[in-house]
């Protein structure tokens, strides 16, 4: 008998063994599935300080490029774009015309719902818009309002 004959004999026992004790081979595979995923569950938990510094360096080495992909995947601006919107602006803040540092305090101001980017805001403007909930109404009642208290200040 060859190699290939005998194999195939194997696997013949082996399929009639499974069609005859279903409930054995399911129990079997389980263990296996289970003792595998235990031996997984080890290993990243030996490795979770390993892999937690590899990740914090390679984002260290590459944060540009992490704050690229999240621009584009949160905004669906390119870089090129935004520079083209910061020179449109002057560099300045779209509500207040103040200069903006390029920086932290910079926010991209975008519309909640069609995620449409609108401009460039101070760190002020861009919590006060948000605290109106980008609502036009609500921040022409609230001018309104401020107004209103205006006129009453005036001395006559």
């Amino acid at each position: 008998m060859d190699q290939e004959e005998k194999r195939a004999k194997q696997r013949e026992i082996a399929r009639r063994y499974r069609e005859r004790h279903p409930e054995k081979v399911k129990e079997s595979s389980r263990r296996a599935d289970l003792k595998r995923k235990e031996k997984k569950q080890a290993y990243y938990q030996a490795t979770k300080e390993q892999r937690r510094e590899r990740s914090r360096r390679y984002y260290l080495d590459h944060k540009e490029r992490y704050r690229e992909v999240a621009r584009v995947w949160k905004y669906g601006i390119t870089e090129e774009e935004m520079d083209q919107l910061w020179y449109e602006q002057g560099g300045c803040c779209a509500i207040c015309g103040e200069q903006l540092e390029n920086d932290a305090c910079t926010h991209l101001d975008h519309d909640h719902e069609t995620g449409k980017v609108r401009g460039f805001l101070c760190a002020k403007h861009n919590v006060g818009l948000s605290a109106f909930g980008d609502d036009p109404e609500m921040l022409e009642r609230a001018a309104e309002y401020i107004r209103s208290h205006k006129q009453e200040e005036k001395p006559t």
